[in-house]
């Protein structure tokens, strides 16, 4: 049972924002324009004796923590090695301070943590390798929650006599811990850092996480926070900036802090339009900087920005995309748009994934009519002139292909992989191709050409125009919409 906060009467630098706070058991997030000394309230709840909480009397044991002041990255064998030599543990790393210390506090990266979990299972003298595969499944269990096409994958090192840890991203790509962008170790240290301490902690104080965070995964890490607090009954207070808040899931667990006419911050569950627009002005700016000043798609992954780069340069067009992650952001920002002004110029396109479209006669949604946007690059007249081969040879390396990639292909449901018995290079006409889940199959497709995906596309979309069918090959609502939003803003 946590204890939560209830309440807290505040007094932040003499004066400048006072008042009463009520704040819900579970998630909460404190949002406001610049300067409305946010991250000073929150310094206040980690150390204030003017706090009401659910069960008075027990101690309530707060952690202030910070990303954009958290620890410095390093190799995992390097921490590791560091941390045994330092004989550290795990209370140790994860620091149960005092609760009237109100700074905020580092936290350790993804292999310290690890590593610490690790040695703490091992103290009992059992076996280090279960050990090291129960660190590895309960560190899954938060990384699929995030990032649900990667896994943390853990092996004996017999020459080290420790783990050694990796990230796999989409079942192939195999990343040291090192080697992951910033957003992505900080949005992972964060989630497996408060997942591990929810047995020493009833209340996580966290100045904005979405730091050094893509936009699109701001989301993700949210639902985390969401799902986290209902699981464990846990309470967060969480100041932010992103425009997640504005979302209907976490409007209600939102307060703000404004500038009143007198020049006093107040505290408030609503907001009017215009401060509204002033508090998400800061995160939509990050958005568009940079970008709409130029048509801009965004796309569900860099493979179809990949596409949608080659498809604007055969069309000698400057438009900008920005990958979003998935389906549901694209959808997401697609509604932003049509109640804020300034997105004129932007495009947002999804796979089709055997659905229909959610947003049908809207000009600036495409909602592919193909399963995915792969499925556009196996128009076999044209694969087979860039994999310079027959037509027939070409069915043949896709058939290939798809053979091998049962197991993705058919996931679930293996039952159904005897059909794959009956599937014949003669059976891959355009219509079946346009059904198929061609993502899990491209990269095996492409390799025999000698190519990578980069390569393919360019010398593909070159083919296409060549012989007068990019429209055909490649989706012409797209073609279209590019050539539309490539006029200037008054001919749009």
């Amino acid at each position: 049972m946590g204890n939560p906060i209830t309440s807290a009467i505040v007094n932040v630098q003499n004066g400048l924002l006072t008042g009463e706070i009520t704040f819900l058991p579970g998630l909460n997030f404190i949002s406001g324009e610049n300067g409305t000394l946010k991250t000073k309230l929150l310094q206040s709840l980690k150390s204030s004796a003017n706090l009401t909480f659910a069960n008075p009397g027990v101690v309530c044991r707060r952690q202030a923590i910070s990303p954009k002041r958290n620890a410095e990255r390093r190799a995992f064998q390097d921490a590791f090695t560091q941390l045994r030599r330092d004989n550290t543990k795990l209370e140790g790393l994860i620091n149960e301070r005092n609760i009237n210390d109100g700074t905020f506090e580092k936290y350790p990266a993804v292999g310290d943590l690890f590593y610490v979990v690790y040695e703490d299972l091992c103290r009992d003298g059992k076996d280090q390798i279960e050990h090291m595969h129960q660190t590895e499944d309960t560190f899954n269990d938060v990384v699929s929650r995030i990032f649900p096409q990667y896994t943390l994958r853990a092996e004996w090192n017999l020459a080290t006599g420790n783990p050694t840890i990796e990230i796999v991203k989409h079942g192939k790509t195999h990343v040291p811990l090192e080697g992951l962008s910033l957003g992505e170790q900080e949005i992972l240290s964060l989630a497996l850092n408060i997942n591990s301490s929810r047995d020493r902690f009833d209340v996580f104080l966290i100045d904005e996480p979405e730091v050094h965070l893509n936009w699109h995964l701001e989301e993700k890490l949210f639902e985390f926070f969401d799902d986290y607090c209902n699981k464990y009954n846990r309470q967060m207070i969480i100041v932010t900036h992103s425009r997640a808040i504005f979302k209907p899931r976490y409007y209600p667990m939102t307060q703000f802090l404004y500038w009143d006419p007198a020049g006093i911050i107040k505290i408030a569950k609503d907001v009017t339009p215009e401060q509204r627009q002033r508090i998400a002005g800061d995160a939509i700016e990050i958005i568009q900087l940079g970008t709409f000043d130029k048509p801009t798609v965004f796309v569900e992954d860099d493979r179809t920005a990949t596409v949608i780069h080659e498809l604007a340069q055969a069309l000698g067009l400057d438009i900008a995309t920005s990958p979003t992650g998935n389906k549901s952001n694209i959808r997401s920002l697609f509604q932003f748009s049509r109640t804020n002004p300034g997105w004129d110029r932007c495009l947002f396109l999804e796979d089709g994934d055997g659905e229909g479209s959610p947003y049908p006669n809207q000009p600036n949604f495409l909602h592919l009519e193909k399963y995915c946007l792969e499925c556009y690059l196996l128009d076999i007249p044209i694969a087979a002139v860039v994999c310079q081969k027959t037509e027939q040879e070409t069915r043949q390396a896709l058939l290939r292909a798809i053979i091998s990639n049962k197991d993705k292909i058919f996931k679930h449901n293996k039952f159904l992989e005897f059909l794959l018995d009956h599937l014949t290079a003669e059976s891959l006409t355009e219509d079946r191709i346009a059904k198929l889940d061609a993502s899990e199959i491209i990269d095996s497709f492409i390799s025999t050409t000698g190519k990578d995906f980069s390569d393919y596309v360019r010398t593909y979309v070159g083919q296409a125009q060549a012989v007068g069918r990019l429209s055909d090959a490649l989706p012409a609502p797209l073609v279209e919409a590019f050539k539309r939003l490539a006029k200037p803003p008054d001919h749009v």
